[in-house]
């Protein structure tokens, strides 16, 4: 009595457990797909510049390549606007805005953790390089400060001095997951490892680095 009692619960119990394991079964994930959103700017210089947030436009490719549960490799290839907008209590006349337009490339760790079956909270960490394809000037009513006028700061006489530019990517935020593929809203920040000007110890500025926010939106098909 007790064998024949066993032995189908054994059998229960196997397949329960291949069916579990069968569930759980990781399969890859490569995804396309293109991004867009807005960047909010300033410049990181030293000595310091008053500045507002300068808010222009990002968008490009982008690929994901789930390798393991929780885990993968997010790579863009955007056009970023970004640059600096000065603003002075002290003379409510002065305006300068400059737009610098980058070709960038992030290269991040993916990490994501799932919220039900069609939502996941994400989060992405990574480096990233560009390189400057365009400056302009926006808006510019530059009035110096009194003791300024004979040897002026170097930002508004003189063109960008370093192109390539580099530095550390961090974000999070949620994916939707659709049967008319994948949709992501995230907020990121760039803080920039490298100057636009030279940092010499005979030049103006000692510091000046990118800082970026971005607000974007990602569409993947997922093949």
């Amino acid at each position: 009595m007790m064998r024949k009692i066993l032995f189908p619960s054994l059998l229960l119990f196997l397949f329960s457990s291949f069916s579990i394991k069968a569930q759980d079964v990781f399969l890859p994930e490569l995804s396309f797909g293109v991004n867009a959103g807005m960047t909010i700017s300033h410049i990181n210089f030293n000595p310091k510049v008053s500045q507002g947030n300068l808010s222009q436009f990002e968008g490009g490719l982008s690929f994901r390549y789930i390798t393991e549960k929780h885990f993968g490799l997010l790579g863009e290839l955007n056009i970023s606007q970004r640059g600096w907008k000065e603003e002075k209590d002290s003379i409510p006349d002065h305006r300068y805005t400059k737009s610098l337009l980058y070709a960038e490339l992030p290269l991040m760790t993916h990490i994501y953790f799932n919220l039900g079956s069609r939502m996941r909270l994400l989060f992405n960490l990574g480096p990233q390089i560009g390189y400057l394809l365009s400056e302009r000037v926006l808006d510019e009513n530059v009035i110096l400060d009194p003791g300024t006028e004979n040897d002026p700061p170097i930002q508004y006489t003189t063109p960008i001095q370093h192109k390539f530019d580099w530095g550390i990517v961090v974000g999070g935020g949620v994916e939707f997951r659709t049967g008319l593929g994948q949709f992501i809203a995230e907020a990121r920040y760039y803080y920039g490892l490298s100057d636009i000007y030279k940092n010499g110890t005979s030049e103006y500025f000692s510091t000046s680095s990118n800082q970026v926010i971005n607000l974007k939106l990602t569409y993947f098909y997922r093949r």
